[in-house]
């Protein structure tokens, strides 16, 4: 995609009747050029999307997106491999017919630059299968886990980021020297992930950008999230809502507004361990 502006989107849209203008059941996902994925819908019937979630981490590039139904909820996800999904967002869209039109759609959402955005799409419209599962029982699986990094501060070693402290410090710092950093937990065992909370330097001012990604083998990776900004960062931290199965989850630093290293406080990730068979 080749977007006019930030929040240029293409994607998939639903409605009752995508032919008319103010139907009910309408809500979309879709991905941006600098915001990642975001799913819109519209909550009260009025045919105007009036809620809005995003998830950063995905670029406009080859990226799979998803509408799913179940009764008047609809949920939009974003995966850059078909297999391992985030849920962008969720919610209850008044007025969904029992039945409804599907279709792909680009905005080049330009009223303040006036220009035009270009989206090609792959693939076409398929069945997707249903990734979802109950995952608020899961355990928390990173705690003291064995982690690496790309490259560590004195003093502010890998270990930091997984210990169980939510606090400003002890942090895992890493610098963007060439551009970005990363910093990488081995799970043990192959989980079913359904939600991860990544926890940066927390003053106020500063955001950060970053990916999240999961890989079965520690070479392959899938991207899960991530962060765009610019809101500050948070004692609550990210929590980004996975459907994917990863042994290895990693942090992929992009950027700090306050200096030239990345800083995490504590990464959490919860799943299911996967049984062998």
């Amino acid at each position: 995609m080749d977007g006019a502006s930030p929040y240029s989107r293409a994607g998939l849209v639903a409605s009752n009747d995508l032919a008319k203008a103010g139907t009910g059941g309408y809500a979309n996902i879709a991905v941006t050029p600098e915001h990642g994925c975001v799913f819109s819908y519209d909550a009260d019937g009025d045919g105007r999307l009036d809620h809005v979630t995003e998830v950063g981490g995905f670029t406009a590039g080859d990226v799979r997106v998803r509408l799913g139904r179940d009764g008047d909820r609809m949920t939009g996800s974003c995966s850059s491999d078909g297999e391992n999904w985030n849920v962008v967002g969720s919610g209850k869209v008044s007025g969904a017919s029992g039945s409804q039109d599907v279709g792909m759609f680009a905005s080049a959402v330009n009223r303040h630059t006036g220009q035009e955005a270009i989206a090609v799409f792959g693939g076409g419209i398929t069945a997707a299968s249903d990734t979802s599962r109950d995952g608020s029982g899961d355990q928390l699986q990173s705690l003291r886990k064995p982690v690496t990094a790309l490259s560590s501060e004195s003093g502010r070693p890998p270990e930091a980021a997984n210990d169980g402290s939510r606090a400003n410090s002890p942090y895992w710092g890493g610098q963007l020297t060439y551009g970005e950093t990363w910093w990488r937990v081995d799970l043990g065992a192959v989980n079913a992930v359904s939600r991860v909370n990544v926890r940066n330097y927390v003053d106020g001012t500063r955001y950060y950008t970053y990916r999240l990604e999961g890989s079965l083998d520690g070479e392959h990776w899938s991207t899960l999230g991530g962060r765009n900004g610019p809101a500050p960062a948070t004692d609550a931290g990210d929590t980004m809502n996975t459907e994917a199965k990863a042994r290895y989850i990693r942090v992929v630093g992009l950027g700090n507004t306050a200096n030239f290293t990345f800083h995490l406080t504590e990464v959490s990730v919860y799943g299911t361990p996967v049984a062998k068979t």
